[in-house]
């Protein structure tokens, strides 16, 4: 349920309109999935910037107490933890591929990749533009350093002709 109206500084916010309008906070418990802790800010003694500003405070605090971390700054995907690669929209994930084998048994493998993410539509952030692709660059193939070096790069290209630059 991360949820964002308008800029990234408003993750895991949603407006509420009924009966008052105002904000719910829903962030999610750590470890158990599908539970959120929920926080309702609305009324008419305050104003909605107000509640606005009270409920990002709220989330922050309590993102912290139940995360052991700071909320990050994006996030792109929702089984994809954020990774500390300082480039907007690669990241690193681990890959889980299924081989059979010839005797009809099935293999589960988790492979390390840098993933390069698209979103480049002007005005709207985290959505991708039809034809638009992601790509994944394994570790173990390429290295790491590498894998990064080849990601960013290849995002950078298909940003670019995507916006129309190229």
């Amino acid at each position: 349920m991360s949820v964002l109206i308008g800029k990234t500084e408003q993750q895991y916010i949603t407006e509420i309109r009924e009966p008052y309008q105002g904000y719910t906070v829903a962030i999610p418990r750590l470890g158990r999935p599908g539970e959120y802790l929920r926080k309702n800010f609305f009324g008419v003694r305050v104003t909605l910037d107000e509640h606005l500003a009270a409920a990002i405070q709220w989330r922050d605090e309590k993102y912290v107490e139940l995360h052991g971390r700071h909320i990050p700054d994006r996030i792109f995907h929702k089984r994809q933890g954020n990774s500390n690669i300082e480039v907007v929209g690669v990241n690193k994930i681990v890959k889980t591929v299924k081989k059979k084998l010839k005797n009809g048994t099935i293999k589960v493998y988790s492979v390390p990749c840098i993933y390069a993410q698209i979103h480049t539509i002007p005005g709207k952030d985290y959505t991708r533009a039809s034809g638009a692709r992601s790509k994944l660059f394994s570790i173990a193939k390429y290295g790491e350093a590498e894998a990064i070096k080849l990601a960013t790069a290849w995002r950078r290209q298909m940003e670019e002709q995507l916006i129309g630059i190229v």
